[in-house]
């Protein structure tokens, strides 16, 4: 495998030594699963030879499109509340 950081066997075998699956940070992966953050850990999971482990996908742009719609949906309740004249105390 290679990644665009080098995999340093130090921090792989501080990780293996210390290894504690409840203390496990999932990787971060992006929308093409090209790796972003966590060689370290995935080169952990090779040695222990882990069929599965915690990925979470970066996708910026579904982030952007949910922003949007908050955004939306909030300028429609200014304006319906423009409408009524409510006073929220």
């Amino acid at each position: 495998m290679s990644f665009p950081n080098p995999i340093y066997e130090g921090t792989v075998q501080t990780i293996l030594e210390h290894f504690n699956e409840y203390a496990w940070f999932p990787i971060l992966i992006n929308k093409d699963y090209f790796l972003l953050d966590g060689q370290h850990r995935l080169e952990v999971a090779h040695r222990l030879n882990l069929r599965f482990i915690d990925a979470i996908i970066d996708n910026q742009e579904a982030v952007k499109e949910i922003a949007e719609q908050i955004v939306k949906t909030n300028r429609k309740r200014i304006c319906a509340l423009k409408d009524k004249r409510t006073v929220w105390l």
